[in-house]
């Protein structure tokens, strides 16, 4: 009876210490799977990490080159602007020269044609010498007077001219002076190309009032449209 009972408790020992040894065994198991499925997951986690920061980049770049690209093509349009405003300002400019040669051709013709009239006149009828001595001093006067007043309206337009350049150049520096960061100038300091800004901010009702206010005294019988250009 003594030795039954003895068997049966190194029976229950041994079984007890066989189902430690397995449980050892199982948590060891799961011990290295999940020291195993970590360093798994941390390299998952630094590839998203890396997929991540590599997309962050190319967006950056992407949005680099749109930024890049969209500052080239307003440059390029600026200096399209500009030259355009050049092409037009010297093309006014040299339609007002054109029209004071004209103008210029005119009077001389007709004081050519005065001058002829008046010879022929004394050729037909007989005069005194002293008659055509005071002809003659009457129009060296009046070609005195005339060269004087010219000497003195090309002065007054030199005047204007740099009174004109002083202007549009203190005004585009004020300009330039005043501007935020990442403003475009609007003035240049050029009074030809920033003449032709102003002449297109006008109303038509503002720039034909200027034409009649300008132009007006070059010739009565000259007519604009509403391009400041000369109607034939």
């Amino acid at each position: 009876m003594k030795k039954l009972l003895v068997g049966s408790v190194l029976l229950s020992l041994s079984l007890t210490m066989g189902a430690c040894d397995q449980g050892e065994e199982k948590n060891v198991e799961t011990s290295k799977k999940e020291t195993a499925v970590k360093p798994e997951k941390k390299t998952n986690e630094r590839e998203l990490d890396k997929k991540s920061e590599s997309q962050q980049i190319q967006d950056e770049q992407k949005d680099l080159r749109a930024y890049t690209e969209k500052v080239e093509e307003e440059r390029k349009a600026k200096e399209l602007a500009e030259q355009k405003a050049r092409e037009e300002a010297e093309a006014k400019r040299q339609a007002e020269i054109a029209e004071q040669q004209r103008q210029q051709k005119i009077a001389k013709e007709q004081r050519v044609a005065a001058q002829q009239a008046e010879q022929k006149k004394q050729e037909e009828s007989p005069v005194s010498q002293e008659i055509i001595d005071n002809y003659e001093a009457n129009q060296a006067e009046t070609w005195a007077e005339e060269a004087e007043i010219e000497a003195e309206l090309n002065a007054e337009a030199a005047q204007e001219d740099t009174q004109s350049e002083e202007y549009y150049r203190k005004r585009a520096e004020e300009e330039r002076a005043n501007l935020k960061e990442g403003e475009t100038p609007k003035w240049t300091g050029d009074p030809w190309v920033d003449s032709q800004t102003e002449w297109a901010e006008m109303t038509p009702e503002e720039q034909k009032q200027w034409q009649e206010d300008n132009l007006s005294d070059l010739d009565e019988d000259i007519q604009y449209d509403e391009n400041g250009e000369i109607v034939e």
